[in-house]
C-alpha cells in the first residue's frame, strides 16, 4: 500500500502519522508469525490470524516421493501442525503436495512433531509419485493450523476432548483466497472462527469443505461459533457441503457463497448431523448456480439428513435469504427432531421450499414464523411434476404470519378448453389404497391423449398406481376431490 498524500487517522496516536512518499504497511504485514499471539507481558492472547499459518516448504528428505507410504522431514516444523495429541490421539489434518507429479491432498497419519520446533517428520500415504523439487504445504490455507494453535485449556480440570478448547481464529483478507484442498476440521470447543475479509475456495470434490467437530461424535465438541464465512465452490459437479456441522451447539452467523465463474457447485450449503442446538442466523448466496441441480442430484441450501438417533438435529434458522433462482431446494429437515424457521425468505426453488417430518423416524415438529415463500415458475429437474411449498411427512407443522406456503401444480397439456384435474392413488399390497393425491391439470380438446406425470413412492412400497380424472365445470374454485363426486 502506498499513500500519496498526508493522511491523519484521528483514532490512532500521533505516532501513526503517515507521510506522502513513504511505503506504509499495516501492523499485520510487519509482524512475523507468532508475534500477534503474545501480550506485552508474554501472556498468550490465543488470537491467531490464518494468513500467518499458510506454510509451504520444499523438502530434501526425501528428495522425491514414491506412491505409497512416505516419511518427510520438515524444517522448521510448521506451527499448528498437530500430529499427536495426548488427549485425543491426533486431530484430522491434511497437507497439500504439488510440483512434479499430480497434485494431491493427503492425510497426516503420524510422525514426530514438535510444533514450531527446528524440524519434525510426518508420515503420509500418497497416491502419486512426486519428483525432486516437490512442494508441501497447508491444505487449508492456514485455517486448520491456526485453529489448532489457538487451542488452550479453558477449564482447570477435565480430560480428553474437554482439554481442546478456546481461541479466536481470524481468517483475514491478507491470506485470501484460502484454498481448501481437503476438508477443514474445527476440533475444539468454545472456539470462534471469524472471517474478516477472507474468502474460502473449496477444491474438495464430493466431500464436505468446512467441518465443525471431528465428523464422528457430536458430543466431543461444543459451542463453536463461525461468523462471516464466504465460500466459493471450485469443483464442478460436487455434491459435498460447504459446511458440515457435527458438533453440539454450533452457531453460524452471516454466512454465504461467492460467485463461481466455472459453475462449480456445492451439494448443500449447510448440512447438520446430530447437533442438539444448531443455530443459523443469516445465510445468503451470491449466485443460485452454486447449488448442484440436475436430474441426478438436487441439493438443498440447508440439509439435515437424519435418520433419527444417528443424526438427530434440533435447529433454529433465522434471517436467511434463500432466493435460489431455480437452483436447488430450500430446507430439507429429516433429522426427526424439532426445527424453527423465522423471519426469512425462501423462494425460487426447484422442488420444494421446505420438507420435513417423520420419514426417517423421530418426533419432529416444525414451526414456521413470519416466512415469505414464493415458488416462482421454476422447472423441476426430474420432470413435469410441479413443486411444493411445504412437504410434511408426518409430525406437526405450525405456521404463523408471513406469506405462503405455496407450490406449483404441473400442467400436462394445453390444446383445448376442457380443464381436467388429476389425482394419483398409490396402492400398497398390505395396506391398500392411499388417499387421492393431487397430480396436476390439463387443458384438453377432449380427444388427444394426455400424459400424466407424478413422483413415485419415495419408500418403494407401492406396487401400482391409479389415476383419477375430474372435469372442472368452471364454477367456483378447483376444489379437492371428494368421494361423492364422479370421476373417470
Amino acid at each position: 500500500m502506498r499513500l500519496t498524500g498526508l493522511v491523519l487517522l484521528p483514532f490512532l496516536s500521533c505516532s501513526t502519522l503517515l507521510v506522502s512518499g513513504q511505503s506504509a504497511r499495516s501492523d499485520h504485514e510487519n509482524v512475523q508469525a507468532g508475534d500477534r499471539t503474545e501480550k506485552s507481558g508474554g501472556e498468550p492472547r490465543h488470537v491467531r490470524f490464518a494468513s500467518d499459518y499458510n506454510w509451504v516448504q520444499t523438502p530434501t528428505s526425501p528428495s522425491a516421493l514414491s506412491a505409497g507410504t512416505n516419511s518427510i522431514t520438515l524444517a522448521p516444523c510448521p506451527r499448528g501442525l498437530t500430529i499427536t495429541d495426548p488427549d485425543i490421539g491426533a486431530p484430522t489434518q491434511y497437507v497439500y503436495i504439488a510440483g512434479p507429479g499430480s497434485p494431491e491432498a493427503v492425510l497426516v497419519m503420524g510422525g514426530t512433531v514438535q510444533k514450531g520446533g527446528s524440524s519434525c517428520t510426518i508420515n503420509i500415504r500418497t497416491a502419486y509419485q512426486h519428483g525432486a523439487g516437490y512442494k508441501i504445504g497447508s491444505a487449508s490455507g492456514g485455517i486448520k493450523e491456526a485453529s489448532e494453535d489457538a487451542l488452550f485449556q479453558v477449564e482447570p480440570y477435565g480430560f480428553g476432548y474437554r482439554r481442546r478448547q478456546g481461541g479466536l481464529v481470524v481468517v483475514d483478507a491478507l491470506g485470501s483466497p484460502y484454498k481448501a484442498y481437503a476438508p477443514i476440521y474445527v476440533e475444539g470447543s468454545n472456539q470462534q472462527i471469524e472471517f474478516s475479509g477472507g474468502v474460502l475456495e473449496c477444491y474438495v470434490s464430493n466431500q464436505d469443505c468446512f467441518i465443525t467437530g471431528d465428523g464422528q461424535k457430536s458430543v466431543r465438541y461444543t459451542n463453536i461459533a463461525v461468523t462471516g464465512l464466504r465460500a466459493r465452490p471450485m469443483a464442478i459437479g460436487n455434491t459435498g457441503s460447504m459446511i458440515y456441522d457435527q458438533a453440539n451447539k454450533s452457531t453460524f452467523r452471516n454466512i454465504g457463497t461467492v460467485f463461481s465463474s466455472t459453475k462449480a457447485t456445492f451439494g448443500h450449503y449447510v448440512t447438520i448431523c446430530d447437533d442438539q442446538a444448531f443455530t443459523l442466523d443469516g445465510l445468503q448466496q451470491f449466485d443460485g448456480n452454486n447449488l448442484r441441480t440436475d436430474a441426478a442430484f438436487v441439493g438443498s441450501a440447508i440439509y439435515a439428513p437424519g435418520p433419527f438417533n444417528i443424526c438427530s438435529a434440533n435447529g433454529w434458522i433465522t434471517h436467511v435469504d434463500l432466493t435460489l433462482d431455480c437452483h436447488g431446494n430450500g430446507v430439507d429437515w429429516n433429522s426427526g427432531n424439532n426445527l424453527r424457521i423465522s423471519d426469512s425468505v425462501i423462494q425460487g426453488w426447484s422442488q420444494f421450499g421446505l420438507r420435513g417430518g417423520l420419514k426417517r423416524g423421530g418426533y419432529a415438529n416444525i414451526e414456521w414464523q413470519n416466512v415469505y415463500e414464493e415458488s416462482g415458475r421454476c422447472p423441476n429437474p426430474v420432470g413435469n411434476i410441479g413443486s411444493a411449498g411445504v412437504i410434511q411427512q408426518g409430525g406437526v407443522f405450525k405456521q404463523s404470519g408471513g406469506i405462503g406456503p405455496q407450490g406449483r401444480m404441473p400442467q400436462f397439456s394445453n390444446n383445448g378448453q376442457i380443464i381436467y384435474q388429476y389425482w394419483i392413488i398409490m396402492h400398497h399390497p398390505s395396506y391398500g389404497d392411499s388417499l387421492p393425491l393431487p397430480a396436476g391439470y390439463a387443458r384438453s380438446d377432449g380427444k388427444s391423449a394426455v400424459t400424466v406425470n407424478w413422483a413415485p413412492d419415495g419408500r418403494g412400497g407401492a406396487d401400482q398406481y391409479k389415476i383419477l380424472r375430474k372435469t372442472w365445470e368452471r364454477t367456483g374454485d378447483k376444489a379437492p376431490l371428494t368421494v361423492q363426486e364422479n370421476f373417470s
